[in-house]
């Protein structure tokens, strides 16, 4: 093959590769993010039924695809059976951040990977 029909084929492959890593995101786009972890503290003595309370300090931040992971340090719990660290997923458009103090509810039980989902705060609110 000619220098100038490698030269040629080679920009063709880069303009093809180029069109496909440019693909549209998948993830759900958020009119506004929240914070998660803003309940009161009668999320502790009162949560929602099939919903665990907690107040614990955030020590990690994981980024996983759409969507963010946090590691928990959890100081009180509505229920003695949450462990003392716990992984929780937050939905699409939560907000996390590590070092702040947080009150929330989580799901009662965790997935089979062990991360409980984390629950919107304005469940905190709800009746039983």
């Amino acid at each position: 093959m000619s220098k100038l029909g490698t030269f040629f084929l080679s920009v063709w492959l880069l303009a093809c590769c180029q069109n496909a890593s440019a693909q549209p995101s998948e993830c759900m786009s958020c009119r506004a993010m929240s914070r998660f972890g803003g309940c009161p503290e009668t999320a502790l003595t009162d949560p929602p039924r099939d919903r665990i309370g907690f107040s614990g300090t955030v020590v990690a931040v994981k980024d996983l695809e759409c969507r963010i992971q946090i590691r928990v340090n959890v100081t009180r719990s509505s229920t003695p059976a949450l462990p003392s660290t716990i992984d929780i997923e937050l939905d699409p458009c939560m907000l996390g951040t590590v070092g702040p103090s947080i009150t929330g509810i989580v799901s009662a039980t965790p997935a089979p990977t062990g991360v409980y989902a984390a629950r919107p705060d304005y469940e905190c609110l709800s009746t039983k």
